[in-house]
């Protein structure tokens, strides 16, 4: 590393924020048409041109878009993630991102306080902030679903958890892929309204929901065959996760599997650097939140009755799998 990387790390935002402007401007929807100049686009979004025509270059540079004979249009990976409509579309993550800016910019704020930037949101705003967050986490999910069906096979599985389940997109992938495969998702009950949304009426039929706290609520004995848990633990503190942990153990049927998905740290907590600046912030948003190491999820695991433990890393991503066994008596 060098002064050129520490320059580089500066300019970080300076290349999120164009990302971040050109998504809220909407101009990729705008250039799934074809080739259009920074007059049209200007234009279109009665914006000043010259200045428009700046950040169209920023976004060429940053290799979102092409630029021929003076005129622009998407490149294959804006066109493929950045525009509305897509099936692979990640315009709602993005999204998720530039909403959080603010409270980065108080990081140090936080760090000087000890406490975390929580702000209550106004009732009338809940709902729709809430559908926003689960449209960022469908897309997020589509980065890790390929990969995670690769490694796993559910062959074997009657009867799977979906805990925590989001807008579903996990527990609509393992349907896809398993023909006879039964899956409960559970999360909180206007979350589990957001999810119903996922299912078509071919999956419906082998798809239960349950709406429910799990801090609060037992998840029943001896019903499933593998409990699925895909970023959940992150949000809360050890003793909470010792909790689930031990919901889990009885819900899950003898030899029953624990299929942990999450930002996994290495024992000195300084890698993958994506898990270590989601660390970060977790400690910005939430009361007790926090990223762990591979180590503290299988001492949980272990103490709440599993054993065979093993981490799965999964290709190209930050995130793992860890994966535990009911320990039969």
């Amino acid at each position: 590393m060098n002064g050129r990387d520490i320059k580089e790390i500066c300019i970080g935002n300076w290349k999120a924020e164009a990302l971040f402007t050109a998504n809220r401007m909407r101009i990729f929807d705008y250039l799934d048409s074809g080739l259009k100049s920074a007059e049209d686009i200007a234009g279109k979004l009665d914006v000043d041109a010259g200045f428009l025509k700046r950040l169209l270059n920023v976004l060429v540079s940053l290799g979102l878009l092409c630029k021929e004979d003076d005129h622009f249009r998407n490149s294959e990976i804006a066109d493929t993630f950045l525009v509305k409509g897509k099936e692979t579309y990640m315009g709602d993550l993005v999204a998720h991102f530039d909403s959080m800016k603010g409270k980065w910019a108080r990081l140090e704020e936080c760090i000087k306080k000890g406490e975390s930037l929580i702000s209550d949101i106004p009732e009338d705003q809940r709902a729709g902030k809430l559908k926003d967050f689960m449209l960022a986490m469908r897309d997020n999910s589509t980065l890790s679903i390929p990969t995670i069906l690769n490694v796993l096979d559910l062959s074997e599985c009657e009867n799977l958890l979906d805990l925590a389940c989001g807008p579903g997109s996990y527990s609509v992938a393992f349907a896809g892929r398993y023909e006879t495969l039964k899956i409960t998702l559970f999360d909180i009950p206007e979350v589990i309204e957001i999810a119903k949304q996922s299912f078509d009426d071919g999956l419906r039929k082998r798809i239960g929901f349950i709406g429910g706290d799990i801090t609060k609520d037992e998840l029943g004995d001896s019903l499933y065959d593998v409990v699925f848990v895909s970023n959940l633990i992150h949000m809360y503190d050890p003793w909470v996760i010792r909790k689930i942990f031990k919901k889990v153990a009885r819900a899950l049927r003898r030899d029953g599997r624990i299929i942990i998905h999450e930002f996994i740290l290495n024992k000195e907590k300084i890698l993958p650097l994506y898990g270590v600046l989601f660390n970060l912030n977790m400690m910005l948003g939430t009361v007790g939140g926090d990223s762990y190491s591979f180590d503290e999820i299988e001492g949980w695991l272990i103490e709440s009755g599993f054993n065979k433990i093993s981490k799965i890393d999964l290709q190209g991503l930050s995130s793992a799998l860890v994966v535990g066994r009911l320990k039969t008596i």
